[in-house]
C-alpha cells in the first residue's frame, strides 16, 4: 500500500518534468517547428496551456481511477478484469480530449502565429491558417507519451487491491519496478 502512494508521487515529478522541462525544451529548441514563425514565444504562449492541461487532466484521472481501485470490491477476478475496458475507454478520453483542448488553445491563442493578412490567409482562410501552422505531428506524438506519462504509469504503478493488474502491462511494469 505505501509504495503505491510512493509511485504516485514518482510519476508526479516525472509527468511535470516531461511535461515542463523536457517537452518544452524539444518543442521551443531542438525540433524543427518549420510552420511556426517562432517556436520560443510559441512555447510559451500556447504550449504551456496545453500542457497545463495535460497535467490536471491525465493525473486527474489517474487519480480519480486509483481512488476508485481502492474503494471497489469484487466477488471474482472475471468481474475485475471486466473493468480493463473501462480503462482503455478512460485512456481514448483523455487522448481525445488533450488534443481537442489543445486544437481550441491552438485556435483561440495560436492566431498571432499565423501571420495575419498573408497571402495564406487570405486564400485559405482563418481556421485553415491556424491549423496549418501548428504542429500538430509532434503535438500528437507528445500527447501519447502524456497519455502514458500521466496516466498509464501512474494507474499501472499506483492501482490498489484487485485492479492492480488490470491496467495492460501493470504486471510487468510492477515487477520492473519492484513492486
Amino acid at each position: 500500500m505505501k509504495s503505491e502512494y510512493i509511485w504516485l508521487c514518482v510519476t508526479g515529478v516525472v509527468g511535470v518534468l516531461w511535461l515542463f522541462v523536457v517537452k518544452r525544451w524539444l518543442l521551443a529548441d531542438i525540433l524543427p517547428l518549420t510552420t511556426v514563425p517562432n517556436p520560443p514565444d510559441w512555447v510559451e504562449q500556447v504550449y504551456v496551456w496545453s500542457a497545463i492541461a495535460s497535467l490536471l487532466l491525465g493525473f486527474g484521472l489517474a487519480l480519480i481511477w486509483i481512488y476508485r481501485s481502492s474503494k471497489a470490491r469484487f466477488a471474482s477476478s472475471r468481474e475485475a478484469r471486466a473493468r480493463t475496458g473501462t480503462w482503455w475507454l478512460w485512456a481514448i478520453f483523455l487522448y481525445i480530449v488533450l488534443f481537442g483542448l489543445y486544437l481550441g488553445i491552438e485556435l483561440g491563442i495560436g492566431y498571432p502565429y499565423t501571420q495575419p493578412g498573408s497571402e495564406e490567409m487570405l486564400n485559405t482562410g482563418l481556421v485553415q491558417t491556424v491549423f496549418a501552422n501548428a504542429p500538430l505531428g509532434w503535438v500528437a506524438l507528445f500527447l501519447v507519451i502524456d497519455v502514458v506519462l500521466l496516466f498509464w504509469v501512474p494507474t499501472a504503478l499506483s492501482t490498489f487491491g484487485t485492479l492492480r493488474y488490470i491496467t495492460p502491462g501493470a504486471r510487468g511494469l510492477r515487477k520492473l519496478t519492484g513492486g
